[in-house]
């Protein structure tokens, strides 16, 4: 099943009046996919005549805009996704963060908007909050958000994805952007990969060494085959532990960067979730305010570790994710999936037994950045 999504957000500014006796207009003009556009406008007065404020987006290639200001106004033109407008200014003094509006039941204004800062939740006594509750203007903080990544780096993450990106650096470059985005900060992120190679020695002949073939040199076995690691234990300990952006963006990227698919060797996909989920509970313990919650990001569903049979993959790793969602401390489970390698269905069961509402699955490296987003965003036990 193929998903896309597109995401196109619009800037909208409404114009409140105030007591002065000036009057307000706000006018927004929105051109549609390359269509003509529709306007439509509101205008609310107070005892006098006065300023305006206008609102011009031209979205998907073919809106324009034209704008004009009187002494007490606010113009702004945005073009999105190709062929727009792309001018803005702004000379207004009855639109700024904090003024008092005339709405009945709201006395702020944030972001453009008239608000109750007595019970609104994202301005809460003041403009940009994020509150859990907003009790006669008091914020109750939303619980720390921290995710911790499963990240699959085996051999096949090489493959092509899209015309000029294989699937590993659109994991990577997806996951930097996503790092740096403000609404990232204050957020705890950690990751561990798999596989991970057994360590081979030390050995002071080729007898010690685990198979026939492999050479003891210098203390330690050449090994003959690849060889990673099928217990959950070797994947508890994270590669960068759980810590907010964006302090700890600098080790996370560095360790992205110095990071290639490995292979020929198995993709011990249970184990690493199992050992990444275990580490996420123990962080949950550790930080009983914070909500903890895991990332799987991975291009197929493939255990080579796996003794029980293929057909079983799908429905034991549906029974490890529920188990750790039914746990104390809970942790969730959400699903990125790479490629299309596996049906959407079978991703989404596993979302859905970790307690998500769906996976996602990129088709294209630029659908990486929105799906982390969504998620983020999703997670987030906030508003």
């Amino acid at each position: 099943m193929i998903r896309r999504m597109a995401w196109v957000s619009a800037l909208v500014l409404a114009g409140c009046g105030s007591n002065d006796g000036s009057g307000s207009t706000a006018t927004s003009t929105s051109g549609g996919d390359g269509g003509a556009p529709a306007t439509s406008s509101s205008s609310q007065g107070g005892s006098g005549g006065g300023g305006g404020s206008t609102s011009s987006t031209g979205a998907m290639g073919g809106g324009s805009s034209t704008d004009s200001t009187s002494s007490t106004s606010s113009t702004s033109s945005t073009g999105a996704t190709g062929g727009g407008g792309s001018s803005s200014s702004s000379s207004s003094s009855s639109s700024s963060t904090g003024v008092a509006c005339t709405d009945p039941g709201a006395s702020m204004l944030c972001g453009g908007t008239c608000v109750d800062p007595k019970s609104d939740l994202r301005n809460c006594g003041q403009c940009d909050t994020r509150c859990s509750q907003c009790n006669d203007g008091v914020c109750t903080a939303c619980p720390v958000l921290d995710v911790f990544l499963s990240l699959d780096d085996s051999g096949f993450l090489a493959a092509w994805f899209g015309a000029n990106d294989d699937r590993w650096s659109a994991i990577r470059d997806g996951l930097t952007s996503f790092f740096a985005e403000p609404a990232s900060a204050g957020m705890g992120v950690g990751l561990s990969y798999y596989p991970r190679f057994l360590p081979v020695g030390p050995c002071t002949q080729n007898s010690d060494c685990p198979e026939v073939g492999d050479i003891c040199f210098e203390g330690k076995c050449e090994v003959s085959t690849v060889r990673d690691s099928c217990a959950p234990s070797d994947y508890v300990s994270p590669d960068i532990e759980i810590a907010a952006l964006p302090g700890n963006t600098s080790a996370l990227e560095t360790s992205l960067n110095a990071t290639e698919p490995q292979g020929p060797g198995k993709t011990p996909q249970l184990p690493a979730l199992d050992g990444a989920l275990t580490h996420a509970k123990a962080w949950a313990a550790a930080n009983p305010t914070h909500t903890v919650v895991l990332l799987m990001i991975a291009d197929t569903l493939s255990d080579d570790c796996y003794s029980n049979g293929y057909d079983n993959i799908l429905p034991d790793t549906v029974q490890l994710v529920s188990g750790y969602l039914a746990g104390t401390p809970s942790v969730k489970t959400y699903v990125l999936g790479i490629s299309d390698q596996v049906p959407a269905a079978a991703w989404d069961q596993i979302a859905a037994a970790g307690g998500t509402t769906a996976s996602r699955v990129a088709l294209v490296p630029s659908a990486v950045l929105p799906y982390l987003e969504a998620i983020r965003d999703e997670a987030y036990a906030c508003p």
